[in-house]
């Protein structure tokens, strides 16, 4: 595939492309980010592409690993060491309600237990 076939073949499906990036990733600058990335793998790679036919499933799926990407590295970003016991009970806990104070959701509990017994 040249250069102008691949140029045409983005310009049929760049919108669906985009608007995959968009549905898959938590910010604007993070599905333009990883749209540039995909169109440039893909063009580096468009030699190895057998059917042409096959163009734009062969770039949502490379759009599909970078998200994938995107995500792997984003998780082991966020991961934090164990810390000790007093940090622990002050530290925000996320619920499905929003952050919540993790001591209050065990006095909580508690008093619970409490009521059953």
């Amino acid at each position: 595939m040249d250069k102008a076939e691949f140029t045409e073949r983005v310009s049929v499906c760049g919108n669906a492309l985009k608007r995959y990036a968009y549905y898959r990733l938590p910010t604007k600058a993070d599905a333009e980010d990883i749209f540039q990335e995909t169109l440039l793998t893909a063009y580096l790679q468009r030699n190895m592409l057998k059917n042409a036919n096959g163009f734009k499933p062969w770039i949502l799926r490379i759009a599909a690993n970078k998200c994938n990407d995107f995500y792997r590295k984003y998780m082991k970003r966020q991961e934090s060491p164990i810390e000790s016991d007093a940090v622990l009970e002050n530290a925000l806990s996320q619920s499905r309600y929003g952050l919540t104070v993790a001591h209050t959701v065990r006095e909580t509990l508690a008093q619970l237990n409490q009521n059953i017994c």
